[in-house]
């Protein structure tokens, strides 16, 4: 079965979690093809200028160009939200944040005008200042799973980082409530609590997924999005499982 964001095949990988069928790429090669579930509202053209734009930046590697990918797909790609809150999936503040953070975004205004290579240093700067959160994406590269570190990515992008790392945290929460007995006597995690560091909840993830348990924590945070989120957006929470 072809990943729908690139055009590889699937191949065995160390980074492929016997939980879920979500194998790992290597080289980056964004598909000319829009993701089925979004080829009716972002332009063949409009996803390779991105996806390119993208992979032109200094410093972003195969994980970002993933994640970065499935981002773009689930904001529905160069146009305005129904409220005209964001563009391209980019809120004001969103945009704010980033031209704090890199000098070359500044005068901005959001809308029609950023460019392709705007919006795609936008999107790479929201998500290393998330991800910094768990020590960058190498830290979560150490996950050993794509489609987990996506689903930590779009959770912070779209609610935002402390709500999105809430959320994440109490996931891993549910996630070991659901451990068959043994497993979670074995595992030895302690609870999680509002004073509890990203980089233990991160820890505590990554025995997870070591255990074969990454897909409790995927479902986890994608029920508890929808409870937070709301039902519309339950596709996409899905999606990320």
């Amino acid at each position: 079965m072809a990943d729908p964001y690139f055009s590889l095949p699937r191949v065995s990988s160390p980074r492929h979690d016997p939980d879920h069928d979500d194998w790992s790429f290597t080289g980056l090669s964004p598909s000319p093809y829009v993701p089925e579930h979004k080829n009716q509202l972002i332009d063949q053209q409009d996803w390779q200028r991105f996806n390119d734009a993208f992979a032109a930046l200094d410093g972003t590697d195969r994980l970002q160009q993933y994640v970065a990918s499935r981002l773009y797909a689930e904001e529905g790609g160069r146009r305005w939200n129904g409220s005209r809150s964001a563009y391209a999936g980019i809120q004001q503040a969103a945009l704010a944040e980033a031209q704090k953070r890199d000098p070359a975004l500044g005068g901005l205004t959001l809308g029609e005008g950023l460019t392709d290579e705007q919006i795609a240093r936008i999107y790479a700067t929201t998500m290393a200042a998330g991800a910094r959160r768990y020590g960058g994406f190498e830290a979560l590269a150490r996950l050993n799973h794509d489609g987990t570190v996506a689903a930590i990515v779009d959770t912070q992008f779209r609610h935002g980082q402390n709500d999105g790392a809430k959320a994440i945290r109490d996931a891993v929460s549910e996630a070991k409530k659901a451990l068959p007995e043994d497993v979670r006597a074995s595992l030895k995690l302690p609870d999680l609590g509002d004073s509890t560091g990203p980089e233990e909840t991160l820890r505590q993830l990554r025995q997870l997924g070591e255990a074969g348990y990454g897909a409790l924590f995927r479902g986890a945070l994608a029920e508890l999005r929808k409870e937070r989120g709301g039902e519309k957006e339950k596709p996409r929470y899905d999606r990320y499982r």
